[in-house]
């Protein structure tokens, strides 16, 4: 996923909420598929920001 996808992904999670369901309409199964997106997303950046902690990425060097 790109940044664009991960973003998107983490804003659809509302869906999954039985309040969101009723107002605007879906079923249980939309709310699961988009839970299910959210979390692939949130699992990639976790994996992005590892990586970037393990290359040392954003560490300020020591004077």
């Amino acid at each position: 996923m790109n940044k664009q996808q991960i973003a998107d992904a983490i804003l659809n999670v509302p869906q999954a909420f039985p309040e969101y369901r009723k107002r605007y309409g879906g079923d249980p199964e939309k709310g699961k598929q988009a839970l299910r997106k959210a979390a692939r997303a949130i699992m990639q950046l976790w994996h992005d920001l590892e990586e970037e902690d393990r290359a040392g990425v954003g560490r300020k060097v020591l004077a």
